[in-house]
């Protein structure tokens, strides 16, 4: 080799492809253990206790749910769902709460499960036992975030949805006003 010659041993682009690659799963790792952990929060959470009558057991252990239509397509993956005899609260978890993502807790996600409550034989769930599991039970909205933007704490307020927030600590929860 002469000077200024270099040996390129791997093609870059499948290194750059390999380093996206492993991105997006770390990514989707630290989202799915976000949603498990901020499911658990709520379950022991003492505001929401206490607003809910003592008792939140996580459905799934914690771990999200889909619920498919008729055909077996995917309708609606909810972060997390924890219940009690009379409520079941709806968590949405994100590293980052924007003011779309309320919207999108409220006009996507949570009419979505109202559709699966109403029509229950036109739904399945992952899994299967959930969806019996909702019958007769409000449904209750959390919005569960490390950070939140001030537009998405604002409007979580005004749709009366509780924020679960990380403070370094633990779980912060700020209470929406009961309806």
């Amino acid at each position: 080799m002469t000077a200024g010659d270099f040996l390129m041993l791997d093609d870059p682009t499948v290194l750059l492809l390999d380093d996206v690659s492993n991105l997006k799963s770390f990514r989707t790792y630290m989202a799915g253990g976000f949603e498990e952990l901020s499911n658990r929060a709520i379950a022991i959470n003492k505001d929401l206790l206490e607003a809910y009558g003592g008792f939140l057991e996580p459905l799934n252990s914690g771990r999200g749910v889909t619920f498919c239509d008729d055909a077996g397509d995917a309708f609606v993956e909810c972060d997390g769902l924890i219940k009690n005899s009379e409520v079941v609260l709806l968590n949405e978890a994100k590293m980052h709460f924007h003011e779309e993502d309320v919207e999108n807790l409220r006009n996507v996600t949570a009419r979505k499960l109202n559709c699966i409550k109403a029509y229950p034989h036109m739904f399945t769930s992952d899994p299967e036992d959930v969806i019996e599991q909702l019958k007769g039970l409000k449904i209750v909205l959390v919005a569960s975030s490390s950070s939140f933007s001030k537009k998405a704490e604002e409007d979580c307020a005004k749709a009366g949805i509780h924020r679960l927030c990380q403070d370094g600590s633990g779980f912060v929860c700020t209470l929406a006003s009961l309806k």
